[in-house]
């Protein structure tokens, strides 16, 4: 039962009801989150450590998963998808716009989900710096092979 916002979270401007839509849990002191599929149906765990262990501050508590993107809650319902860097920043997105579909990339290296971008218009954020370009040049290149109708940087 989460009766309080995680350590792990403080600072990160998610309210307690912000992280019940969420379905986030509380760990000891660490956020636990369902890293949702496109369907809802969720296909790993993700703790966020409130303080570094072993260097690492996330860890998938569902070994054998990879790093599959977070997808908002009713993610196929909407036409629009918005493909974010990190997923805590996709959840922000989509608390402030739940009228569009949201896939947060673990990362810059995290797997898209390409086959729920098909014929859908697909909007792209990443950060800045060197790898976030990267990562935004790629993600557009798969997008658009995927057959997503058409794709914005």
């Amino acid at each position: 039962q989460l009766d309080r916002v995680p350590p792990a979270m403080e600072g990160r401007d998610f309210t307690l009801d912000d992280l019940k839509t969420l379905r986030f849990a509380l760990d000891e002191d660490d956020a636990v989150f369902p890293v949702l599929g496109p369907d809802g149906k969720v296909l790993a765990l993700k703790r966020r450590y409130s303080k570094p262990y072993n260097g690492q501050r996330y860890l998938y508590t569902t070994p054998g998963h990879g790093c599959p993107a977070w997808c908002s809650p009713d993610f196929m319902e909407h036409d629009e998808v918005l493909i974010v860097e990190g997923e805590l920043n996709a959840m922000a997105c989509y608390l402030a716009r739940p009228n569009l579909a949201v896939m947060g990339i673990a990362g810059t290296n995290g797997l898209l989900h390409l086959d729920a971008l098909k014929g859908r218009t697909v909007y792209v954020y990443a950060d800045g710096d060197e790898p976030g370009q990267k990562a935004r040049g790629r993600w557009v290149e798969q997008a658009s092979a995927a057959g997503a109708s058409d794709v914005y940087v």
